[in-house]
């Protein structure tokens, strides 16, 4: 599984290593295959490693002291998550394959030693740390001023744009992404997201199935997130003015 590891994603915390340290690396570390709906790591549990996504997608579910669930951010593959391990941390939120999976993980003492030896790599840490905290602060200010019907459509462009596949009818999200999910993501209601993506699927703006959504315009969602719902058409003009007395 190691070799196949090679042929994957490229892995941003590795970007510009040296190909023979890389697979050092690969080799130390320890491969799994993963079926769908699988548990990774929960949430307070203490953090011994390093985890890198090679196929799939996972993610990350915070729960609320009401007993709410947040999405707070799904995994591509090249990404690695699990990084309070090297600060001898807890995971924030727990861990969940959202489709089969294949990931690499390592004890955090390799990439300590790993982080002392190649200051790049630290580097690569800190510029994805700084990602993940944009995201977060986009994410609050959409939770703090944004309609629900903002939050919805900017949480679903936001997926489209990072993980979309091209379709011919548009952008598909390619994994399964149920109302549930969306909700949980976008701080809402289920019942908000049903009617909400029921609406959109009758003026043609999205299209689902089978847990799947395909985006027909992402531009002009991402727009929705930003400014609101258009106004409706307006009323059709005719020559006479209204009111006006014919001769």
């Amino acid at each position: 599984m190691v070799i196949e590891a090679l042929r994957g994603p490229s892995v941003d915390l590795f970007d510009g290593l040296a190909e023979s340290v890389v697979k050092e690396l690969m080799q130390q570390a320890q491969a799994r295959r993963i079926p769908a709906d699988t548990l990774l790591f929960s949430e307070g549990q203490p953090a011994r490693a390093v985890h890198v996504l090679l196929s799939g997608f996972v993610k990350m579910v915070q729960t609320t002291p009401c007993g709410e669930h947040v999405i707070t951010r799904y995994i591509k593959p090249g990404e690695t998550f699990g990084t309070p391990a090297l600060l001898n941390g807890v995971y924030p939120a727990e861990a969940i394959t959202v489709t089969n999976c294949v990931e690499l993980q390592w004890p955090a003492s390799i990439i300590n030693d790993l982080m002392s030896q190649h200051p790049g790599v630290v580097r690569n840490a800190l510029r994805d740390l700084e990602a993940r905290l944009r995201e977060m602060e986009s994410r609050l200010k959409d939770l703090s001023s944004g309609t629900v019907e903002q939050r919805i459509a900017h949480a679903l462009s936001k997926l489209a744009h990072k993980f979309g596949r091209l379709v011919p009818d548009g952008v598909e999200i390619p994994f399964p992404l149920s109302r549930q999910d969306l909700a949980d993501l976008a701080g809402t209601t289920l019942h908000t997201v049903s009617r909400t993506l029921g609406s959109w699927e009758v003026r043609g703006q999205i299209r689902r199935g089978r847990r799947r959504v395909i985006v027909k315009d992402v531009a002009a969602l991402a727009l929705l997130g930003t400014q609101g719902a258009s106004p409706g058409p307006r009323p059709r003009r005719t020559h006479r003015r209204a009111g006006s007395r014919s001769r």
